[in-house]
């Protein structure tokens, strides 16, 4: 302790050594090429330094900002330790020579220490060669993603146009084709009441049920082409309503066959509700249509939830069940595309268009269905459909 009092205390002393000129034998050549090189690395170690500073404090936004400040220490304390080297040989101020160059090696170790700490974070930075390789790629995928656009403004084009024709054929469909159709319809009827005996009614009561065939496939085609239209605003729709309106549009198919429907409590959805409705209109006529005696169709459903893109979403399954005449579970694909038919078609009406239509509103809706079934044990259609459509 005593030492380093005295050492602090006589920290500039000289009168313990001889000036560095008085150690030994020194040349004048010798001295003062000794002397001007270190006062020469001082100068050069001082103005560093200074250059570094101002680069840090002009350039803005620069990485590892406290690395230049702790180079900018270490080579300023390193030239004072030359300059020191050159007054000693006047001034033997060794001791502050000595506490010099301890300062010096302690910010030469947190140098160090922070170069070992920064050196991942810089090891992960990319190259110049390497930025301009990715600058590249983007251009050229800028360029891509601009064939891109201008292709994806053609087929929009084309879209429009096919969106324009599709209005014009609806149109065709709801206007000129049924106005012919309903022309034969009246005029048949009109020459089977006044000839009811002749042998001729016979053929125009076939071509009577023909363009009532037409009509309502004319009809169907109109419906399949509306059933994924984005005009239509999605709304919380009842089911329970749905099923009462349904219920009552087939009230006398449900007397006459004596049917049962089987539905608790059902909740509500989002949706575009006639659509909905299209969907309980289709799949309790086909039971009830595809049925022997005493047909039962029974409406189950459940909730439940899942998760997609990290976020929670709630999803309603609905069951179509019913004791019906079924079909081979090979055909529970074919029998949701359009004017595909397992049945023969004298013996049960439709125009094959019912469960297509059904499928693609479940799916316009972003759901799913399934059918499943054993022939003579009846049928199952299941449907899976997000309780809110966003």
């Amino acid at each position: 302790m005593e030492e380093i009092k005295d050492f602090f205390s006589n920290l500039f002393e000289t009168a313990y050594w001889p000036a560095r000129w008085h150690c030994g034998y020194w040349s004048e050549f010798h001295g003062w090429i000794y002397i001007l090189s270190d006062l020469s690395i001082w100068a050069a170690y001082f103005t560093i330094p200074i250059i570094i500073i101002k680069f840090v404090s002009q350039k803005s936004g620069i990485r590892f900002y406290g690395a230049y400040f702790w180079f900018a220490a270490f080579i300023l304390t390193c030239g004072f330790t030359h300059l020191l080297d050159a007054i000693i040989f006047w001034y033997p101020i060794y001791r502050f020579s000595a506490l010099l160059r301890f300062v010096t090696a302690l910010i030469s170790w947190f140098t160090i220490y922070y170069l070992i700490k920064m050196m991942p974070m810089a090891l992960s930075l990319k190259t110049p060669k390497q930025l301009e390789h990715e600058v590249t790629l983007k251009e050229e995928l800028l360029k891509e993603v601009g064939i891109l656009n201008e292709q994806l403004n053609s087929q929009n084009i084309k879209l429009i146009k096919a969106n324009s024709e599709m209005e014009h054929f609806n149109y065709i469909l709801s206007h000129d084709l049924q106005e012919p159709l309903r022309k034969i319809q009246v005029f048949s009827n009109m020459i089977i009441e006044k000839n009811s005996e002749s042998d001729s009614i016979k053929y125009l009561q076939k071509i009577d049920t023909s363009a009532k065939r037409m009509k309502n496939l004319i009809q169907d085609v109109l419906s399949y082409s509306k059933a994924d239209s984005p005009n239509e605003a999605y709304r919380p729709v009842d089911l329970n309503q749905v099923l009462d309106e349904v219920k009552t549009d087939f009230e006398l198919a449900i007397d006459q066959k004596k049917a049962t429907i089987i539905a608790s409590s059902l909740p509500e959805i989002e949706g575009i509700k006639y659509q909905i409705n299209q969907i309980f209109y289709n799949l309790i006529g086909n039971s009830l249509k595809y049925s022997t005696i005493d047909p039962v169709i029974e409406i189950t459903y459940k909730m439940f939830n899942k998760r997609e893109n990290g976020t929670a979403k709630d999803y309603l399954e609905l069951k179509f069940s019913d004791n019906g005449i079924g079909f081979d579970t090979q055909y529970s694909d074919i029998i949701f595309q359009p004017f595909k038919r397992l049945q023969n078609t004298a013996e049960y009406e439709g125009t094959g268009i019912g469960l297509a239509l059904v499928k693609k509103i479940v799916e316009s809706h972003n759901g799913t269905i399934k059918a499943e079934s054993t022939i003579g044990q009846g049928s199952i259609f299941t449907i899976i459909l997000p309780v809110k459509y966003a």
